[in-house]
């Protein structure tokens, strides 16, 4: 079961575009090193594995039962900066994750134009991204605001936009979802680091259908300072209420993901110069990056 229980194949077109950024990156990976770079384009790939379970209790208004779900998930992304200009930068992702032995996936594609300060330690941005996920058939859109703070041991992400549909049912019962997330690192070495998450948002179509939502997550990362490759656990989870127009019935449980995968970064010396020159991501809850949400 996928964020929305959505059962939208990816588009081919996407998945060919990932697969070949991802070899693409992975060749030029073969010579990294670890050594600080000036390259003014860095990026990685990511490959992951997950497992899901989740709960749901239906209350029409007492409550009529417990519904539970379990499924394997697999999932990638790729992503890649370059520098357009002393202080700005531009960044693009591919990414998509998909339930084991079933059609049910989600991904997107998504771009950032981002401010850097003269200090490097503030950057101020926008973003957007169109991809499949949600309740609704057809593509859906986010657009949307994010921030960075950095300092000699931590990093602050925050950001903020807004979902909506574009095409099919979508678009036409005005599917919405308005979220805000704020992500911190702690790096006890470059190469080792923690993170956790919270975030909120609220899903709502033109019917009156509503459901808000919390979400919160924690991760840790390593690479060996001799290894081109670093590898990760992490955990994200969401808790949901939601309500239907003008009826007393509503929908209430908690989604939690466990994840493990690894990363192979390039034209940066360490995670943390990697978090620093390409940690952006699109976090929106419908069908955004999937371990950070």
């Amino acid at each position: 079961m996928s964020r929305r229980m959505s059962s939208r194949p990816l588009s081919a077109g996407l998945a060919f575009v990932l697969a070949g950024f991802v070899s693409t990156v992975a060749a030029s990976a073969a010579d990294y090193g670890t050594s600080p770079s000036a390259s003014p384009i860095a990026g990685y790939v990511e490959g992951f594995g997950a497992w899901e379970s989740g709960w749901s209790t239906h209350y029409d208004p007492s409550a009529e039962g417990t519904g539970t779900w379990y499924d394997d998930q697999i999932g990638g992304s790729a992503r890649g900066a370059i520098t357009v200009a002393p202080n700005w930068s531009l960044q693009a992702d591919l990414w998509a994750d998909a339930e084991v032995g079933s059609n049910d996936s989600e991904g997107g594609v998504a771009g950032h134009l981002t401010w850097h300060g003269r200090d490097d330690v503030t950057a101020l941005g926008v973003f957007g991204s169109l991809g499949q996920g949600g309740w609704e058939s057809g593509q859906v859109g986010t657009a949307g605001l994010e921030a960075t703070l950095s300092g000699a041991h931590w990093r602050l992400y925050g950001q903020a936009g807004m979902v909506g549909g574009l095409t099919d049912n979508a678009a036409s019962n005005g599917e919405r979802d308005a979220f805000v997330t704020l992500s911190a690192d702690y790096f006890f070495t470059p190469n080792f680091f923690v993170s956790a998450n919270i975030g909120a948002d609220k899903w709502t179509e033109n019917t009156g259908d509503t459901s808000p939502e919390t979400t919160w997550g924690a991760k840790v990362e390593f690479k060996p300072d001799v290894s081109p490759v670093s590898f990760f656990a992490a955990y994200e989870a969401y808790d949901f209420k939601s309500t239907y127009h003008d009826t007393s019935a509503y929908d209430q449980g908690v989604d939690s993901l466990f994840f493990a995968g690894l990363r192979i970064p390039f034209g940066v010396g360490s995670l943390q110069q990697m978090q620093h020159a390409v940690g952006l991501a699109d976090l929106n809850p419908m069908f955004g990056d999937t371990i950070n949400r």
